[in-house]
């Protein structure tokens, strides 16, 4: 998953292993479809689903494929797997109130966050393992653990349900 944190997404998305995905969150940059057209060939040449953040009309031109959503637009699901039935969707979440309203809307999967405490701006309390597993535990599609996560933690999520991890500065590559 990126976000202005990540100095290279297609340097880092370069070297993810097989059949990963990349969720492509551009935050309005100027050259985003350009970045998004790149990681599209990364994602394609690496067997990696390849998803844009938010923004369905990009997703659309750079033949991504499907869209993750910001919880605050979790609602938005419905219409695009309307529009196209074979587009891969997920939305963020952050507690029961999202959940629920996540369980209501055709997504393949959510994203649980912030499960540890994370550095990014306007992250909230982290869900610590327990948190993560009860929430997690109410919802109907695949949870996908992100916040925080890093190799020394890492170990914590296994018998939370979470079916998949994703991270940021985790995959950030340094100059």
């Amino acid at each position: 998953m990126t976000d202005p944190r990540i100095d290279d997404a297609r340097e880092a998305a370069a070297l993810l292993p097989q059949n990963s995905a990349i969720i492509y969150r551009h935050f309005g940059a100027r050259d985003r479809a350009a970045i998004a057209q790149d990681l599209r060939r990364i994602a394609f040449h690496g067997n990696h689903l390849f998803l844009i953040g938010a923004d369905p009309q990009l997703a659309i031109t750079c033949g991504a494929d499907g869209v993750h959503f910001p919880q605050r637009d979790i609602a938005s699901a419905a219409l695009w797997r309307e529009r196209i039935p074979d587009w891969f969707l997920s939305s963020a979440t952050h507690d029961m109130d999202s959940m629920i309203e996540a369980n209501a809307a055709p997504l393949n999967a959510v994203t649980l966050s912030p499960v540890f405490k994370t550095d990014s701006p306007g992250s909230s309390k982290p869900l610590g393992a327990s948190g993560f597993t009860k929430l997690a535990g109410l919802s109907s599609h695949p949870v996908i653990a992100l916040g925080g996560i890093n190799q020394k933690n890492m170990e914590h999520l296994s018998g939370t349900g979470a079916s998949a991890i994703a991270g940021i500065s985790m995959f950030n590559i340094k100059r």
